[in-house]
C-alpha cells in the first residue's frame, strides 16, 4: 500500500518563511527588550529620588535631582532612538516578508508551495508509470526476435546462383527457430527447426550452422 506523504505543519512552514530573515528578526527582538529595560529603569529612578530626597539638604537634593534628571533625559533619548530603530526594522522586515510571501499574481507563498508539492506528486506518479512501462518493454524485448543470421548457398550444382538460404532468428536468450529454404529444378522446399539456448535437437547442415552462429554472435 502506497503511503501518503505528510505535508509540513503550519508552524514549520511559518518558521521556514522567517528563516531567510532571522538576523533581522533577532535584531528587532534585541532592540525591543532593550527599550523595555530602559522603560523599567525610569520609574525605579523616580522611586529612588522620592525615597532619598527627604534625607538630604536642599542643595544636595537639588544636585541629585539635576543629575538624575539629566540621566532620565538621556534614557528617554535612548528609548526614543531605540523605538525609532525598532519601528524602522519592523517595517523593513514587514516589507521583505510581504514580498517573500507573495508570489506571481499575488498568490501566497503557501499556495505556491502546495501547488508545487501537488505537481511533484503527479510527476512522481507519472515516473512510476513510466518505470513500469519500461520494465514491461524490457521483458517483452527479451522474448522478441532481435538476432538474425542468414547464409545463401547453392543446394544443387546444376543450378546457377545461390537461390537457397538458411535463416536463423533468435531472441535475447538465443531461443527461436532456423528456416532452411532449398530451391531446385523440381521446386522449392522449406524446413524449420526449433532453437533452444542456441542449440538444436536436430542435426544441422553446414549452412544452417553458419546461419545460427551468425545470429548468436550478435549482441
Amino acid at each position: 500500500m502506497k503511503q501518503e506523504k505528510k505535508q509540513p505543519g503550519r508552524l514549520k512552514m511559518l518558521a521556514g518563511y522567517y528563516k531567510p530573515y532571522k538576523g533581522l528578526f533577532f535584531a528587532d527582538l534585541f532592540f525591543a527588550f532593550l527599550g523595555a529595560a530602559v522603560t523599567l529603569v525610569i520609574p525605579l529612578m523616580v522611586r529612588y529620588i522620592m525615597n532619598s530626597i527627604s534625607e538630604m539638604s536642599a542643595d544636595e537634593a537639588k544636585t541629585m535631582i539635576l543629575k538624575i534628571g539629566v540621566g532620565m533625559l538621556v534614557l528617554i533619548l535612548i528609548l526614543f532612538i531605540l523605538t525609532i530603530v525598532t519601528l524602522c526594522k519592523l517595517k523593513k522586515l514587514h516589507r521583505k516578508l510581504d514580498r517573500y510571501m507573495r508570489g506571481k499574481d499575488a498568490e501566497s507563498l503557501e499556495d505556491t508551495i502546495l501547488s508545487c508539492i501537488e505537481k511533484t506528486e503527479k510527476v512522481d506518479q507519472m515516473n512510476q508509470m513510466l518505470r513500469e512501462d519500461i520494465i514491461g518493454l524490457r521483458k517483452n524485448q527479451k522474448i522478441t526476435y532481435q538476432k538474425m543470421g542468414m547464409v545463401k548457398y547453392n543446394a544443387f550444382r546444376e543450378m546457377s546462383g545461390d537461390l537457397s538460404y538458411a535463416l536463423a532468428l533468435l531472441d535475447q536468450g538465443n531461443n527461436g527457430f532456423l528456416l532452411n529454404s532449398v530451391y531446385g529444378n523440381e521446386g522449392g522446399y522449406s524446413y524449420i527447426k526449433e532453437i533452444k539456448n542456441g542449440e538444436s535437437e536436430i542435426l544441422l547442415s553446414e549452412e544452417e550452422q553458419q546461419a545460427l552462429d551468425k545470429a548468436k554472435s550478435q549482441s
